[in-house]
């Protein structure tokens, strides 16, 4: 009897152990399948968007970064220089020089004969020096013969009969006054002489003719211009008469 239920134990116990290892086989076996069925869903934790191209983890890479609009960050290319300048002179001597800015000047004229305008030789640096004039005072020289010089005052039509500078004294003409020295003749004498016109008409229409030595006259204001300026001196100067 001892040793029958000592067999009956036994079996009991193997028959436990059967069901224990089929249990084990059975839950592994379900295990696999579940982790099988599982890994398209893994997989689709990873995956990336639709419609969505790049780098791992979905960052986008430098081909994919296309620059849309202007690049602000290029340098924008230099101007072009300007051109360079260029000069031409007319025929009345003008002479202008254009490019970023323009810019007229009046030529200068030889010595020779002239109407009207402005010329210049480049003033009295080519001519020797003249001494003042010595001894008594002219009577051409209305104004007096100060430092050397002999200077004749012209105040409104004054001097419309000619006027003649003498000789060995150098000359200044005031033609100040209104029509004082126009429409006639100014005779500069050998040792070069010096006019100004500043009244209304005061030089309009008259004739200048210069000595061997420097020859200068200016006109301001409504003095008019000169008929005709004569001049074959070392220096002729015409300021806008």
């Amino acid at each position: 009897m001892a040793t029958r239920r000592g067999t009956v134990t036994e079996w009991g116990r193997r028959g436990i152990g059967l069901e224990l290892l089929l249990g084990l086989a059975l839950g592994l076996t379900l295990g696999l399948g579940a982790c099988s069925q599982g890994g398209g869903g893994d997989a689709a934790l990873f995956a990336e968007p639709e419609g969505t191209t790049g780098s791992p983890g979905g960052g986008m890479t430098e081909a994919d970064s296309g620059s849309s609009g202007d690049d602000t960050g290029s340098p924008s290319p230099p101007p072009p220089p300007p051109p360079p300048p260029s000069s031409t002179t007319g025929d009345d001597g003008m002479t202008t020089i254009t490019g970023p800015g323009t810019m007229t000047s009046a030529g200068s004229e030889d010595s020779g004969s002239t109407s009207g305008g402005s010329s210049s030789d480049g003033g009295a640096g080519n001519c020797d020096p003249v001494p003042p004039g010595m001894g008594a005072c002219p009577p051409e020289c209305t104004g007096g013969c100060e430092g050397g010089t002999c200077t004749i005052t012209c105040r409104d039509n004054q001097c419309n009969s000619g006027l003649v500078c003498p000789d060995g004294w150098p000359c200044f003409i005031d033609c100040s006054g209104n029509n004082s020295c126009n429409n006639t003749t100014i005779q500069c004498g050998d040792s070069g002489c010096e006019i100004e016109c500043a009244g209304i008409n005061a030089c309009l229409a008259t004739t200048l003719t210069c000595g061997p030595q420097a020859c200068s006259i200016t006109c301001s204001g409504p003095a008019g211009t000169l008929s005709n300026f004569d001049c074959a001196a070392c220096s002729c100067v015409n300021n806008g008469c």
